[in-house]
């Protein structure tokens, strides 16, 4: 006696993730701009094997390691380094894939793009689209796709009025916080028989920050169509996972910033005491101690205008740290239909 189980998937995972003034930014174009276009058509008997991998890592500054306490932020004594300079943001990018089938009929297409030029709402810098389909005609027949998108963003605190087109979006603080946040999405099929479509995109880099940060990766595992002859339903197994890290500042002051990173680091501990470097109206007033400002640990992200009657800079706390997991499986004769998605932008200013 033959079982069939049937399990019905239809997952739609909406994520948009914003601090309470903004949020991150993307990055933008290098002077010269890159770009990669491939198509792929397999119609096969037999053995199948594809596979594409895809890194880029951009900075709107040198991506160097310029050695910390000349140029990079540090926290001394407290065991916190940054390795970005002030007001750099450096975003990465990764997108693998892999298709092997064999002891079957396959068909597989597939076009992947990729580009470090600025986008617009609605574009992308890298997408990737794929179908397959699959029908084994002997015993141990499979096919095994995997697919995985990532984007990571980190940033120092910016201004706003020159990153943003909005005539409106340098008012208030004028700042665009710190932020370090990281995005992925992968998803993984093993069928006997089925058809398959999956789509995977991102947008990072643009000289617009209210144009927000996105990943998208959906994938649909349906039946197995033969014109004239019907439908099978689609037999194996698929499953998918979303993860999103999101770290966030509030404020941010941008007054001579960059002299306090070269004078060798933000504050010191000395005399159960965080000595500031104080500035009225950008104007280096002198060192000064301030008794009652409070350790922080490495978790702390964000400049932040010291309180009370002071003019120093000081490191606050994060404003939002997010975590969030998503994954299903479906195993049997199946349809599975799962889509996730990631924004990271501008929200309303205070």
């Amino acid at each position: 006696m033959k079982t069939a189980g049937i399990i019905l998937i239809t997952l739609a995972v909406l994520i948009t993730l914003t601090s309470n003034v903004m949020a991150d930014q993307g990055v933008p174009a290098p002077p010269g701009a890159s770009g990669i276009t491939s198509s792929t058509l397999i119609v096969a008997d037999g053995m199948v094997m594809e596979s594409s991998a895809l890194g880029i890592s951009l900075s709107n500054e040198d991506i160097i390691d310029y050695g910390l306490g000349e140029h990079g932020v540090t926290l001394s004594g407290w065991g916190w380094d940054s390795m970005l300079d002030p007001t750099m943001v450096q975003y990465s990018t990764t997108y693998d894939a892999s298709t092997i089938a064999q002891g079957g009929q396959t068909t597989l297409i597939k076009t992947l793009t990729f580009d470090t030029g600025d986008k617009l709402l609605t574009q992308s810098n890298v997408k990737a689209l794929t179908e397959a389909t699959f029908m084994a005609t002997g015993d141990g027949g499979n096919i095994l796709g995997t697919e995985s998108i990532m984007v990571d963003g980190a940033g120092m605190p910016t201004s706003a009025s020159d990153r943003i087109l909005c005539p409106f979006g340098g008012a208030g603080d004028n700042v665009i916080p710190a932020f370090c946040n990281i995005a992925m999405a992968n998803s993984k099929y093993d069928l006997v028989i089925g058809s398959v479509v999956s789509a995977a995109d991102d947008r990072f880099i643009g000289t617009d920050a209210g144009v927000p940060v996105v990943l998208n990766l959906g994938i649909n595992v349906k039946p197995y169509q033969v014109m004239g002859e019907g439908t099978s339903p689609a037999m194996g197994s698929a499953t998918s996972t979303f993860k999103v890290s999101v770290k966030e500042g509030r404020h941010g002051y941008m007054g001579n910033v960059s002299a306090l990173a070269q004078a060798g680091q933000l504050y010191t501990a000395g005399n159960g005491a965080l000595p500031y470097m104080d500035y009225t109206n950008g104007v280096h007033d002198g060192l000064n101690f301030h008794p009652n400002v409070q350790p922080l640990n490495w978790n702390d992200v964000g400049l932040l205008i010291a309180s009370g009657n002071m003019t120093g800079v000081g490191i606050g706390p994060k404003n939002e740290d997010l975590t969030y997991i998503e994954s299903s499986t479906a195993v049997g004769t199946f349809t599975y239909n799962v889509g996730y998605n990631y924004g990271s932008g501008m929200s309303p200013m205070p």
